[in-house]
């Protein structure tokens, strides 16, 4: 899936979107499950619902939402708490038949540095609850040991995903400038040489999150803008396919 930002309509949101599931009035769509990340919480009025709710119509792997650390307790205390978190959400996806992937994500949050992601996940089976690996916040975190981490968390691994960036310098202050894929600073080569040798076998999720068109092009009809927002998806769709061949992945 690729993913472009945020629902703003409540409408959208996965939860509105579950009770209208649930009710009848409609099948889920790729975006209810593959893109709004769901519970974090098992104890979440709303998680076992959602959860169920994408297992019924064939949906087999969703994204937790984000945790976040404790400071007062202190880093690893709050680790202590957030792995009985992730011990009871596993217990619920292995009774409704789901797996559940959390995204390493640049900044202070619960993943940022990687190894707390293997803490988490230890021991807990990758078929119930996962790592999804994201390469291009890897990078962020540690420009060169993003492979370590990688090979950290080999065994959790249960998804991919795959965006590009660069640096931007403003007033003084380093800036991640997302860019398609193959335009920045992620070293491709040895990523997906990463993933043959590791034999990760794992859906691949696209995110798209650098601005699709220029001030000019802003002023194109909605068809034209269209046409450019497509070839460039494309374009990054190809970038990941002709490395699967490349790296005889597929």
């Amino acid at each position: 899936g690729a993913g472009a930002g945020v629902w703003s309509d409540p409408a959208r949101d996965p939860f509105h979107a579950a009770a209208e599931i649930q009710c009848g009035r409609r099948r889920p769509d790729a975006g209810d499950a593959g893109h709004r990340p769901l519970g974090a919480d098992s104890r979440d009025v709303n998680t076992e619902l959602v959860l169920k709710c994408a297992a019924e119509f064939g949906i087999k792997h969703y994204r937790l939402g984000y945790y976040d650390y404790d400071l007062k307790k202190g880093i690893r205390e709050s680790l202590v708490e957030i792995r009985k978190k992730i011990e009871l959400l596993t217990q619920l996806n292995k009774a409704i038949g789901i797996q559940g992937g959390y995204q390493n994500h640049s900044g202070t949050k619960v993943g940022a540095p990687l190894w707390d992601v293997s803490e988490m996940l230890h021991n807990v089976p990758v078929e119930l609850m996962s790592s999804q690996f994201d390469v291009r916040h890897a990078v962020t975190e540690g420009a060169s040991s993003w492979i370590l981490a990688m090979n950290l968390l080999k065994n959790n691994i249960g998804s991919l995903a795959i965006k590009d960036f660069t640096w931007g310098i403003t007033n003084q202050k380093a800036k991640v400038v997302s860019v398609p894929l193959g335009e920045g600073i992620v070293d491709f080569n040895l990523f997906f040489t990463a993933v043959k040798e590791m034999n990760l076998v794992v859906p691949i999720t696209l995110h798209v999150e650098y601005p699709f068109l220029d001030k000019e092009e802003e002023k194109l009809s909605l068809t034209q803008k269209q046409k450019i927002i497509v070839s460039k998806i494309k374009k990054d769709v190809e970038f990941i396919r002709a490395n699967l061949v490349k790296f005889q992945l597929v």
